[in-house]
């Protein structure tokens, strides 16, 4: 209760605060140097109390653990909120504002600049968080759900194989797949869709559930892990199809960066967030959060992503709905 009723007004202030117009703020006075910061730090304090509750076992009463995490999922948005906000105010010093040269130094700019693109991003990366998180504590109690002492949710499942075995093993006895060559197109990325027939129910089940767990990822913000589950599941093409989406950047760009502070967990579990549930909208903001030169062509690509989910919207598609709602997605 003292998470609840002693940091309540205190809730509603800093909401307050964070979701000011941009209009507003540049009306009013500029804040004091490092008050995010400040402000950071005490919400700190109130979620690690909160995640302690989590933590507590309870009497199995009708919505305790539900509203233990509604409390503790509450303050990390507000977490959220405030830690974009500090990361700003941290690269600024750094930062010095330059013509567009790439797409990610236009990423990075509209996030330093404005208040709501950064509220947005906030708000995404807590409802990322919270649709991992929530998911796997919503019927069973949250102290369960946890890895340990970590306040961050246990990972999924492993990725599917679907890479076709038992439809080349089956081509392979019937003497129409010509080794060591692998002549058919049956075993084109795109042979389900285009001869669907020749394929193995298990294995077009395989694919279904990878896609399922690849739309998953991408729901919440994991690109890093989508992209692996598509190598570990037998379809690293798909991995090249998701790079597509990353934005352009260039050795040339301006550096912005900052000293995390050390030994600090909540400031750990907030850079983990970022980095678990960071999708390609914020990739680039950042230094450092933008590891390859991404895809130059991005516009050309995100038409022809489009246009593909378009095609196989319109009835008599063989395409998994998942695969479509994946390229409408990039």
């Amino acid at each position: 209760q003292a998470c609840t009723w002693e940091g309540r007004a205190m809730c509603e202030e800093m909401a307050d605060s964070a979701m000011t117009p941009k209009d507003e703020v540049e009306k009013t006075s500029l804040p004091a140097p490092l008050s995010c910061e400040k402000v950071l730090s005490t919400l700190k304090s109130y979620a690690k109390l909160a995640f302690d509750e989590c933590q507590r076992p309870m009497d199995d009463e009708d919505g305790s653990v539900h509203l233990r995490w509604e409390i503790y999922s509450t303050w990390m948005l507000l977490l959220c909120l405030h830690y974009a906000e500090a990361e700003a105010e941290r690269c600024r010093p750094s930062w010095k504002p330059s013509p567009w040269r790439t797409e990610a130094q236009a990423l990075r700019h509209v996030f330093l600049r404005h208040r709501s693109t950064r509220a947005l991003a906030a708000v995404l990366r807590w409802l990322r968080w919270s649709h991992a998180w929530g998911s796997s504590g919503a019927n069973a109690p949250v102290h369960k759900s946890l890895d340990g002492n970590s306040m961050f949710p246990t990972s999924g499942n492993t990725a599917e194989e679907a890479c076709y075995e038992r439809t080349r093993r089956a081509l392979q006895l019937q003497g129409s797949l010509q080794a060591p060559f692998q002549a058919t197109h049956a075993l084109h990325p795109d042979g389900p869709l285009l001869q669907r027939e020749r394929f193995e129910n298990a294995d077009l089940e395989d694919e279904q559930r990878l896609l399922a767990q690849l739309w998953t990822c991408l729901r919440r913000g994991d690109l890093h892990g989508a992209m692996q589950r598509c190598v570990d599941g037998g379809q690293a093409w798909r991995t090249a199809l998701l790079q597509g989406m990353m934005p352009c950047a260039d050795d040339l760009d301006e550096v912005v960066g900052y000293d995390p502070p050390e030994e600090d967990e909540e400031e750990d579990l907030m850079a983990q967030i970022k980095q678990e549930h960071t999708d390609w909208t914020e990739l680039g903001a950042l230094a450092g959060s933008c590891s390859s030169q991404g895809n130059p062509w991005r516009r050309v690509w995100k038409e022809q992503c489009w246009d593909t989910a378009q095609r196989h919207l319109r009835g008599n598609s063989a395409m998994d709905l998942h695969e479509v709602s994946i390229y409408g997605f990039c």
